[in-house]
């Protein structure tokens, strides 16, 4: 766990750019004690330096305040209050080192955000499989700028970075990116294309409806919202790419796709009448 990228914020600038995310993170898995100790003390030694690089390739005052020698984790009251500690003592451990775009402090270097279970069932995931993980649904805007928050759902895109190439490779860092799901549902279809529903499920009870309106797609809201008239002509597609698989946990998505009255009604038409 002991690498950090060189010049971060300026690499991932063009991965944002194609997948139309705001927030690329980097972060190693700390598998043991005694790694945890080696990867503290390298981040001790390295933090600071990669901190600032970052700050100053992506426009912030350089400030390093705040960096904390050890993985922490966090509590919040209900008032807000913020109370920090020492990471607890289960393994792995999945600290934060890399973040883009960069905070203004060091504040959230070290951060374990492998306390939250949902990070261990998709480490063993991309342990078993090699393959990528999408979270379930999240109110992310805490993570990000207030000019970068939205109201679309969602999910963190979790990319494995491998230890080598061996079959039995371990994950040894995890890219992640926050993802807002209107990014799957845009620029699809041409201008003046009527409503065409997508109604998202997963595993973890949840669903939310965006009608795609051309090459737009508005979110309606955290629930079907599709026009239940048309469930005869509904079609149902599993994204393959995020399926549990036996003995593994995953929250599965789907994809139901429906048409409107709105789609019917603008190929409706009395001129085949005329031409009988």
């Amino acid at each position: 766990p002991m690498v950090g990228v060189p010049n971060f914020e300026r690499r991932v600038q063009a991965l944002k750019n194609i997948i139309k995310t705001n927030v690329v993170s980097y972060l190693p898995i700390v598998r043991t004690a005694e790694d945890r100790i080696k990867y503290e003390n390298f981040t001790l030694m390295n933090g600071p330096a990669s901190v600032e690089e970052s700050q100053a390739a992506g426009g912030k005052p350089v400030n390093t305040s705040g960096m904390l020698p050890f993985l922490f984790e966090f509590e919040q009251d209900e008032q807000g209050n913020i109370t920090l500690f020492p990471a607890g003592d289960t393994a792995p451990w999945i600290p934060l080192y890399h973040i883009s775009p960069p905070w203004e402090n060091a504040g959230i270097i070290n951060w374990n955000i492998g306390a939250y279970p949902w990070n261990q069932r998709d480490l063993a995931f991309m342990d078993k499989t090699k393959q990528p993980v999408m979270t379930e649904i999240f109110d992310l805007n805490a993570f990000v700028s207030e000019d970068q928050r939205t109201d679309d759902p969602t999910s963190v895109y979790n990319q494995p970075i491998m230890t080598n190439f061996s079959d039995d490779a371990q994950v040894g860092a995890v890219l992640q990116t926050i993802l807002p799901w209107n990014f799957y549902f845009e620029k699809l279809l041409p201008e003046g294309t009527e409503t065409i529903y997508a109604v998202v499920r997963n595993d973890c009870n949840q669903n939310f409806t965006y009608a795609i309106e051309g090459p737009d797609a508005i979110f309606l809201g955290e629930e079907n919202l599709h026009e239940s008239g048309y469930d005869y002509m509904r079609k149902t597609v599993l994204i393959e790419a995020f399926q549990a698989q036996e003995g593994l946990d995953l929250c599965s998505y789907s994809i139901e796709v429906s048409p409107s009255k709105a789609l019917e009604d603008h190929y409706k038409t009395k001129m085949p009448i005329v031409f009988t």
